[in-house]
């Protein structure tokens, strides 16, 4: 077996390989390859001698909209990209539906891509699916660059932990799609979110493997150096969803985090097409959503901090006059300042009821005493 620099094409050579025709397939180390005859171009059509030629000028003014309606028969029957990415979504949104309304990657993109901001899915047959569109070269290329759209909206919105076994088939797909494309010479705006995936693989692949507690110096040792959208997004996701901010020290580190994003966000270059502007705008959300999230915990440890040093003058008792600290109640936990503050309201309760003259469950014992005679 030789291949060629383009890895979307693969060589095979030998009698163990005759039975491979047209349509056939076979699977090299997990990657599936589709039996393409170089002799039988499509664009040899054009150039053909005799009666081929002609039919071929023929029917090339009807094919067009012969494939759109033919496609938009196939998502009907729930057969296309946009009705599988639809199904995927349904399933674990209510996304209500409107009568003769096609929800397409347009669709998506301008209306619910930012509600699909750090997603759960059960449905990886569909996923899969989705990459089968995109190996696929029966399908039209629109189609398969449709489905690989979809798949870079799952990118951005899939948890760490699911991307760990889906990464790689994406990776492989987008990789022979974006090859394939430039040799047919497809604009490289269209292209050019495809070839970020591809480029930075192993950037997205060393930020998906990372521990979320550890995040905050990974973003900080890049020196806002990130250059691709992608890279903020998945940099995003555990600082706003996954880090634990207990103390000042994590709530320093987040915030010095954050600042180094939107460095890297206002030195990237203007959206190229509707998908990049849409998920720049992505981007630019949850950065406020992260702001946001970082002041309501500075004042928490504020007041944590606060509680901390405050002391409460026992009332009565044997240790009357003497200073009650939070210290002794103290956890490290983010929230146990609430527990410290009904610990140090419980501290005047503690009296069982002394014969103190400033002994509050004296006074009240002596008030019911009264009332009962």
């Amino acid at each position: 077996m030789s291949s060629t620099d383009d890895l979307s094409i693969v060589e095979l050579r030998g009698a163990a390989f005759e039975w491979l025709g047209p349509s056939g397939r076979i699977a090299i180390h997990g990657v599936e390859y589709e039996y393409a005859d170089s002799d039988a171009d499509d664009d040899s059509i054009d150039d053909a001698v005799g009666p081929g030629r002609t039919f071929g000028k023929l029917v090339k003014p009807v094919a067009a909209p012969l494939e759109m309606f033919f496609s938009f028969c196939s998502d009907l029957l729930g057969n296309g990209p946009d009705p599988t990415f639809t199904r995927l979504m349904c399933r674990k949104h209510s996304i209500p539906k409107k009568f003769g309304r096609r929800r397409n990657l347009t669709w998506w993109c301008k209306e619910h891509l930012i509600q699909l901001w750090t997603i759960y899915y059960e449905d990886d047959e569909n996923i899969e699916r989705l990459v089968q569109f995109v190996i696929d070269r029966r399908y039209k290329f629109s189609v398969r660059l449709t489905a690989a759209y979809y798949l870079l909206i799952l990118l951005q919105s899939l948890r760490s932990f699911q991307l760990w076994r889906i990464l790689p088939l994406m990776h492989n797909a987008l990789l022979r799609l974006c090859q394939e494309g430039s040799r047919r010479g497809i604009n490289s705006s269209i292209l050019k979110p495809l070839e970020e995936v591809v480029t930075f693989n192993e950037e997205l692949k060393h930020i998906i493997y990372c521990w979320s507690q550890k995040m905050p110096d990974v973003i900080i040792g890049s020196g806002g150096g990130v250059t691709s959208l992608f890279l903020l997004t998945r940099q995003l996701h555990p600082l706003c969803y996954d880090y634990d901010i207990r103390t000042r020290s994590d709530l320093e580190a987040v915030e010095q985090a954050l600042q180094v994003i939107l460095s890297s966000l206002r030195r990237l270059p203007p959206a190229t097409n509707f998908f990049m502007d849409a998920l720049r705008k992505v981007v630019a959300g949850e950065c406020d959503y992260l702001a946001r999230h970082i002041n309501e915990e500075r004042g928490v440890i504020k007041t944590k901090e606060f509680l901390e040093h405050v002391q409460y003058t026992i009332p009565c008792g044997p240790g009357y006059g003497s200073r009650y600290t939070s210290v002794s109640c103290s956890d490290p936990g983010t929230w146990s300042w609430m527990d410290r503050a009904h610990a140090l309201d419980s501290v005047q309760n503690l009296c069982p009821g002394c014969k103190h003259t400033r002994c509050p469950r004296r006074n009240t014992a002596r008030f019911h005493s009264h009332f009962i005679s």
